[in-house]
């Protein structure tokens, strides 16, 4: 009994002395640390397969908040404008090869084609039949100014508003020079084509591509075209000497030439 009471009071001598040390650490304020976020402790030691004990070292986890992406921002060079090729101007061609032969209906059965346009359109169209046109002044190709006036026609004048972004402007501008002035410009027809926002060397040569024997006007900040109608072209507007609007179109498709055609003959009379 005596051996047993003396290591009863062994163990608690030691439960004491342990207690009294884990006190005064916490007075201290030396209390065990919770591991930093980016950190991960192993356990100190793990028993090896012989019965001994090896040390496992500890494993550094990165912090993926300060880990940064790589930039998806790649550098791109700005467009450059392609040039301009130019090109052999088609030949004149007779009324009787053009695509929609100017001559097909008899003087008698023509009349003035009647211009029908949506609430949409005609909300862009400042200058209508009946009105007098603007008396434009603007440069032409080489730079000198003139006036609208002193290019219409004795009889008939097409003034063409266009740029190069509608490949059907520079189809009118083909057509122009292959079927209508040949069959009416000794007729009393005149054609001014008023390109805009190209700027005048790239205006004079498209004209010169499509073949444009007439005077081309340059209304490089539309300003020109801002007095007529707002967008939609290419414009088409068909002037009487006093400078009157009796016939225009806002496109350039078959009926256009369908109509422009007619309108021209019953005008003219040939």
């Amino acid at each position: 009994m005596r051996c047993g009471n003396l290591k009863f009071e062994s163990l608690g001598t030691k439960f004491l002395a342990a207690c009294s040390a884990a006190a005064v650490f916490v007075a201290c304020g030396c209390t065990k640390s919770e591991p930093p976020a980016d950190r991960v402790e192993a356990p100190a030691a793990i028993d090896a397969p012989d019965g001994t004990q090896a040390t496992r070292p500890e494993i550094e986890v990165a912090d993926a908040s300060h880990v940064e992406a790589p930039s998806l921002d790649i550098p791109t060079e700005p467009e450059a404008k392609q040039p301009i090729q130019a090109v052999a101007p088609p030949a004149p061609l007779p009324a009787s090869e053009a695509p929609l032969p100017l001559d097909r209906l008899p003087l008698a059965e023509l009349s003035m084609p009647k211009v029908v346009l949506s609430d949409q359109h005609a909300a862009m169209c400042k200058v209508k039949v009946g009105d007098l046109f603007p008396n434009l002044e603007l440069p032409d190709a080489a730079g000198q100014q003139r006036s609208l006036t002193e290019l219409y026609g004795p009889r008939l004048t097409l003034v063409v508003f266009w740029d190069q972004t509608q490949p059907t402007a520079l189809e009118e501008l083909s057509d122009l020079n292959r079927y209508y002035l040949p069959r009416f410009g000794d007729k009393g027809l005149a054609v001014v084509a008023v390109n805009c926002g190209d700027g005048a060397t790239q205006a004079a040569e498209l004209a010169k591509n499509a073949g444009a024997s007439y005077p081309v006007l340059v209304d490089a900040d539309r300003q020109a075209l801002a007095q007529v109608a707002s967008g939609k072209l290419p414009r088409s507007y068909l002037l009487d000497p006093s400078g009157k609007v009796i016939w225009f179109d806002l496109e350039y498709s078959p009926t256009t030439r369908r109509d422009l055609a007619v309108a021209i003959r019953h005008t003219l009379g040939e």
